[in-house]
């Protein structure tokens, strides 16, 4: 049984140029809290921070020896709830925290909630528009994906009197990649399948194979979502090592055909560079080296896409609907757009004439 929270700020009223001690106790033990923290200047602008801790096992935080986890910095950072304050909104160019009234004492307010809610608070006076939702995409997300779905769609393909029967090839991106891997395990028929910048695991959500049972998926700990001091989110830390988490890893080594892994090594989404190192791995341990290629292109973020299509850092992620980056710089990026579509290209023509 845990006491009542208790928040303190040791010293309560000092100079700016001195550091305070932030502790909380009576905590659950070893559970996830976010920390926000709101000052405002001179001009009345409000500026924020959030980040996430795991209180220790007697149910303590104390930021001179508590990492955080995630939200705007990360690691033991004792005073960076107030010195890395950021403007609510963003509507000013180039805002500044100023504070010129000497008079008056700069007032800063703690709060501590339970969970990491970082990036709903993070949220806070940005603005709302964005793209309709995909409603089918949510709803699958939520509930699963079923290979016999996309089974039937290959079915229906290879029925098309002008397809070639020796089989399909199959390509997604990101969630779309083990959806890709899936369907290579699962269905015969797919003999090429490539994976763009995807997991190993079902990312996201279960996915219901073609026998009936459900793998599931690698859990995300929402904890270690950065934010970026534009208040852009930063997933790289999302997904744990899949090794850690054997029964939602697919077996890639079943696959009934080749893969052909397009890697990004600047993808800001996924630390993708380990699920296709465990592909592998995993597909030399069973005899079958050749079966995975992996082709990675330093430099590259996350939306790896056909050639000419305009090069995306960050963008809108529509199904979390908050600004995310992606990664990648202009250059590489398109330079490696240009190479990986012509290398799916040839792996098409010869895993499928």
């Amino acid at each position: 049984m845990t006491s009542s929270p208790e928040l303190t700020v040791t010293p309560q009223s000092c100079l700016m140029d001195e550091s305070v001690t932030v502790k909380v106790t009576g905590l659950e033990k070893d559970s996830v809290y976010t920390l926000h923290t709101t000052a405002s200047d001179s001009n009345g602008v409000p500026f924020f921070t959030v980040a996430t801790y795991k209180s220790n096992t007697a149910g303590e935080i104390d930021l001179t020896k508590t990492p955080a986890l995630g939200g705007h910095f990360r690691g033991v950072l004792p005073m960076a709830p107030f010195a890395q304050l950021l403007p609510v909104e963003q509507k000013a160019l180039f805002p500044r925290f100023s504070y010129s009234d000497v008079t008056k004492p700069v007032q800063f307010v703690l709060s501590l909630y339970q969970g990491p809610i970082a990036v709903q608070l993070a949220t806070i006076g940005a603005e709302k528009s964005g793209l309709k939702p995909y409603e089918d995409l949510q709803e699958s997300m939520q509930t699963g994906f079923d290979i016999a779905y996309f089974d039937e769609a290959v079915q229906y393909l290879l029925s098309r009197q002008e397809v070639l029967k020796v089989g399909v090839g199959v390509i997604g991106s990101s969630k779309g990649g083990d959806l890709t891997l899936s369907m290579a395990t699962n269905i015969p028929q797919v003999k090429a399948a490539v994976v763009v910048n995807g997991a190993i695991c079902s990312v996201g959500s279960t996915t219901k194979l073609k026998d009936g049972t459900e793998k599931p998926t690698l859990p995300m700990d929402i904890a270690k979502i950065m934010l970026r001091r534009d208040n852009v989110m930063d997933m790289y830390y999302l997904t744990p090592n899949p090794a850690d988490y054997p029964d939602a890893i697919i077996p890639v080594e079943e696959a009934y055909g080749d893969i052909l892994w397009l890697c990004s090594m600047a993808d800001r989404a996924f630390n993708n560079e380990v699920f296709a190192e465990l592909a592998v791995k995993r597909c030399t341990e069973n005899g079958k080296p050749d079966k995975v290629k992996v082709l990675k292109y330093p430099g590259a973020g996350h939306l790896l896409e056909p050639p000419n299509i305009p090069f995306c850092e960050m963008a809108l992620q529509e199904i979390m609907k908050i600004g995310t980056m992606w990664g990648g710089n202009a250059d590489e990026h398109c330079a490696a757009q240009e190479d990986s579509w012509k290398q799916v290209i040839a792996f098409y023509n010869e895993k499928l004439r």
